[in-house]
This record gives C-alpha cells, sequence and structure tokens, in this order.
C-alpha cells in the first residue's frame, strides 16, 4: 500500500526523472504537491464522501454543515448523487419510522421562499404548538434547512437530518499515512487510484523548471485516472429518464417569465 514516503519518493523520483529533495524538488514541496493532487482527484471524482446525521429540534431552522455537530469542517459540498434525508422516529432511542428523501424532500431555493413564503424568515422565530414535518429543504452555503419548520409538539417523535457531502481527505504528514485514511480505517478501494496524486504533484514540480510539455503530460495522465474511476463507478443498467421537478404539485409563476422562474 503507498504511503506518503513511496508517493513523494520513488514514484515521484520515476515520474520526475529526478531524486533531488533538497534542491528544486525539495521534500517540502513534494509532499504539498502530492496531497494537494489527493485534494483534486477527491473533489472531481467525489470518491471521498462521508454521512453525517444529526438531532433537528425546534430551536433552530438553519443548521451549519461545517459544524462538527452537523457537518464537519472537512465538508467541500453534498454529493451529486443523493440529497439530504429527513428522519422521523417515535421516540428516542426507537427505530425509524419513516425517512423523508427525494420528491419528498426537493430542493428550493431562498429566491423560491422569498416569492411563494411571504415573510417566511420571520417564521423561523416562532415555535410551531403543533406536530409538523417538514416538505423541502433550503440550501443557503453551508447552512440547511428543513421547511416548513419541523416541530415534535404534541407527540414523542425524534427527528434527525442526514447529509452525504463530499469530503476533503486528511492531509498526509508522516511518512507512514495513506491516502483517504480517517479513524484508523484505510480506503483500500482507491489503492489503484493513488498513482493519480504521483502525475498531479509531477505536473505541479514541472512548472518549477519550466517544462511545459512535462505539466501538460502529467495533467493528463492525472486526468485519465479521474475518468478511469467515474469510468468504473458509473451506474449499471439502463438509465430512466424522469423529471426532475413535478410541476404539477407547485404553482404558476404569476405572470413571469420563464428565466425568471425563482426555483431555478
Amino acid at each position: 500500500m503507498p504511503d506518503l514516503s513511496t508517493l513523494t519518493g520513488r514514484l515521484l523520483d520515476i515520474e520526475l526523472g529526478s531524486e533531488d529533495s533538497t534542491v528544486l524538488f525539495t521534500t517540502a514541496r513534494r509532499e504539498a504537491a502530492v496531497n494537494e493532487g489527493i485534494r483534486e482527484f477527491a473533489d472531481l471524482t467525489e470518491c471521498f464522501r462521508r454521512s453525517r446525521q444529526w438531532t433537528v429540534t425546534s430551536t433552530a431552522l438553519f443548521w451549519n454543515l461545517l459544524s462538527t455537530d452537523v457537518g464537519s469542517t472537512d465538508y467541500v459540498r453534498l454529493a451529486s448523487e443523493r440529497g439530504p434525508a429527513f428522519f422521523i422516529y417515535s421516540s428516542l432511542g426507537s427505530t425509524q419510522v419513516r425517512v423523508l428523501a427525494g420528491e419528498e424532500l426537493p430542493q428550493r431555493s431562498l429566491r423560491y421562499m422569498d416569492v411563494y413564503e411571504p415573510n417566511w424568515q420571520a417564521q423561523q422565530l416562532v415555535t410551531s404548538s403543533a406536530y409538523r414535518t417538514p416538505d423541502r429543504f433550503l440550501l443557503g452555503g453551508t447552512q440547511i434547512a428543513f421547511w416548513p419548520r419541523p416541530s415534535t409538539s404534541g407527540s414523542s417523535a425524534v427527528f434527525s437530518g442526514h447529509v452525504d457531502y463530499v469530503a476533503f481527505p486528511p492531509r498526509l504528514t508522516a511518512a507512514t499515512d495513506v491516502p483517504y485514511t480517517v479513524d484508523g480505517v484505510i480506503r483500500y478501494d482507491l489503492r489503484p487510484y493513488h498513482q493519480a496524486a504521483v502525475h498531479y504533484a509531477a505536473a505541479q514540480l514541472e512548472k518549477l523548471r519550466k517544462n511545459i510539455e512535462g505539466v501538460q503530460q502529467q495533467t493528463q495522465m492525472f486526468l485519465s485516472y479521474v475518468q478511469r474511476y467515474l469510468t468504473a463507478n458509473r451506474p449499471r443498467g439502463g438509465t430512466a429518464i424522469t423529471t426532475t421537478r413535478q410541476y404539477l404539485r407547485e404553482r404558476p409563476l404569476r405572470g413571469r417569465g420563464t428565466s425568471e422562474d425563482p426555483r431555478t
């Protein structure tokens, strides 16, 4: 299993055609470039995703995805493959009784809310006295909300939110650190793609000796690994084409043209 010393040493020496680690291709530069390559590969492929689940109470509307109790400081963006979900439990510690996701929990823009839910921001300050579950989620930067504002009033139910998100892989610092390892758990499935970070690092380091051809060649090799991963993880079988919006469930645009559609 290639670790940091292997990636920045033997494997990078081969691509650069140089064992220099003290003058131009210093150890610090090598490690920085490899770590950048690991994160760039994760960002382009979404191969490094994590999940978070947190208790949703009526004391807040928006939840910060960068906070440790909701998301994490390694949060980059929501994963494109699957949207947020809203879990409903009958009581604390019980099994889940319902999950709202997909068409039952579509995303709505803040502009849509401003148009169709006048004064909605003031409503977040009001605690509902009736049991209520959401029918959409809102996303503003790194802030997520479920709307209408959930309330467990009059019941023993417990609510929680769930997100899958693209994460920044931990930075490799020790010589024996292995890419894409979290809490001691190694992502062995990503081992075939470790070389991508080496090519990315080589492209960055070739800039130091003005080797434009080398930069382009190493960049293309890096991108070939990105494409290889995306191809290998493409959904198998046929693809069903469906509309992403249930237009019949939404109100008309009050005479506005499609270019001013607040839902886009």
